[in-house]
């Protein structure tokens, strides 16, 4: 008889650990896109082109990054450059900027958007200025 009641205890304990031990299938939550740039606040070129790099500082996500680089006039706000979306696997991209009007300040804004969550993404702007 008490052969009976210690396996249906064992076994009791044996359900109700067995589940807690069970592995989370879920992967980790992607780390917060976090971005800088090797460009000044403002930046004066002496042609119609320059480029820069961006560096993705926190950790890079799984399927990589998206990058769109959008420059427009400070005062007319036209668009100047907008770059084919950029896909990067690597923390270091090095993006070129065209079309810059001469004299005029424009405003050059970068957003990176995680691949594998939308939601997660990071923007950064300087100026840029063709004298």
């Amino acid at each position: 008889m008490y052969k009976y009641i210690l396996i249906v205890f064992v076994g009791a304990i044996m359900m109700m650990v067995i589940p807690a031990c069970k592995k989370d299938d879920k992967p980790p939550a992607e780390e917060q896109l976090r971005i800088s740039t090797n460009a000044a606040a403002l930046n004066e070129v002496p042609g119609p082109a320059t480029d820069f790099n961006l560096t993705v500082e926190s950790v890079m996500p799984p399927a990589g990054v998206r990058i769109k680089v959008v420059v427009r006039g400070e005062i007319d706000n036209l668009i100047y450059y907008t770059n084919p979306l950029i896909e990067s696997l690597s923390k270091i991209t090095k993006i070129d900027i065209s079309n810059l009007p001469k004299q005029k300040i424009c405003f050059c804004s970068i957003e990176v958007v995680s691949k594998s969550l939308s939601s997660n993404f990071a923007t950064k702007d300087f100026r840029v200025v063709y004298k």
